[in-house]
């Protein structure tokens, strides 16, 4: 099986994969960045491909790309908390790469709905987003805000091993995080090193809009196994703003 750029993949038994392609919403599903796969393919996908944490991947599981790690999956159902920790701890660990002495994170969570509308589940692109027959989003829970500071002796910028970590972790894609990295080059700044930072980002739009995407599978709801976690995940959804403080 060749490597697949997809941002939501759904397995699924051969027979209902077969059925799903007569369904008159099948090609709009399809166009909205979704592969379909039979359950007999699940291993050389695993071959293929790299699930979040070694998550176990079965029958008629649905999983969305990961936001930021090349060729990386997770489950449908992953908490958006473990995305984020993962994130997270990539990059405190960049920053004591490039010498840190202070890395402080302020996060801020507020969790949402957006109810699939049974009655109109049209199908949407994953341009106009918003998936099937999504109502409009309401906020339904208290926002959660939590601190967290880690301290280091300090040392010498490690820029090169700095510069890997950055890449190989998906994290290059942040603007923010790749000039950081580069302003804690020795080399390129006459050693005039940046000396402390604050860096703010979101961590789940992303997240979520490959689970709006995914929500278009509910179009084939007559034709595919569709858990009724599926439909829970795809409606509720998280906000998380990160601020983070480094000082060197």
């Amino acid at each position: 099986m060749e490597k697949t750029n997809s941002q939501v993949v759904a397995f699924t038994r051969k027979e209902d994969l077969i059925a799903a392609k007569y369904d008159k919403n099948y090609d709009e599903v399809i166009s909205n960045d979704i592969c379909l796969l039979s359950n007999d393919s699940i291993q050389d996908f695993i071959e293929n491909h790299t699930i979040l944490s070694q998550q176990k991947v079965k029958n008629n599981d649905i999983l969305i790309a990961h936001p930021f790690k090349p060729n990386t999956y997770l489950g449908i159902e992953t908490n958006t908390d473990d995305i984020q920790i993962d994130k997270l701890n990539d990059f405190a660990y960049i920053a004591q790469l490039l010498g840190a002495t202070k890395f402080k994170v302020t996060q801020v969570t507020e969790d949402f709905t957006s109810k699939i509308n049974e009655a109109d589940a049209n199908i949407q692109t994953k341009a106009g987003g918003g998936g099937a027959g999504f109502k409009q989003e309401a906020s339904e829970n208290t926002k959660k805000k939590y601190i967290k500071e880690l301290s280091y002796p300090g040392a010498q910028p490690n820029y090169e091993e700095a510069y890997k970590e950055l890449m190989n972790t998906g994290l290059f894609i942040d603007s923010q995080v790749k000039n950081l990295v580069k302003s804690r080059n020795p080399e390129k700044v006459n050693n005039n090193l940046n000396k402390n930072q604050i860096i703010a980002f979101s961590v789940t739009s992303e997240i979520n809009n490959n689970l709006d995407i995914a929500a278009n599978l509910s179009a084939l709801g007559g034709t595919l196994n569709i858990s009724s976690g599926f439909k829970r995940r795809v409606e509720t959804k998280s906000k998380i703003e990160l601020t983070i403080e480094i000082e060197f």
